[in-house]
């Protein structure tokens, strides 16, 4: 049996703007994109926004249950997984292509993952070291100047 999902059919009928016909398969879908989300969040599995009996959800942040909804949205508006089309009119040709994901039809964008590391405190900014070692700087001197003068 599935966990239950981060985000509801209804989040998903307001971003479509219409009501949802298949409620069993939005549902998996949630299920699923659920799954992905709470892998990306946390690999360890420590964050999974349920509560001790796992039986139900508790304490998601809204980022979170509207990123769910966009991935089951972007899977509605485009069921087959195309990731780009060229249409031209004479004589008429239609073309798609498809992504190594396009099976899948779910997957975290960008902005996703920025959204999702922003909510669990991660950002992607680091540091890059610029010395190979300890920073030693001799002693700054001037010619004629019995003692030695040290710059701020």
């Amino acid at each position: 049996m599935s966990r239950p999902a981060l985000a509801t059919v209804d989040d998903v009928a307001v971003r479509l703007g219409q009501a949802i016909d298949d409620e069993a398969q939005a549902n998996a879908r949630l299920a699923d994109a659920s799954e992905i989300v709470r892998a990306y969040a946390d690999p360890t599995g420590e964050t999974t926004w349920l509560n001790d009996a796992e039986t139900d959800v508790e304490d998601v942040p809204p980022q979170v249950a509207g990123v769910v909804a966009q991935m089951v949205e972007r899977a509605a508006h485009n069921p087959m997984g195309a990731v780009q089309a060229t249409e031209q009119t004479g004589p008429y040709q239609r073309m798609f292509s498809f992504g190594p994901d396009a099976a899948a039809r779910l997957y975290l964008s960008r902005n996703d993952k920025m959204v999702i590391r922003t909510v669990m405190g991660r950002t992607s900014i680091g540091t890059l070291s610029t010395s190979r070692g300890p920073l030693e700087t001799p002693a700054v001197t001037s010619p004629g100047v019995a003692e030695e003068v040290i710059w701020p």
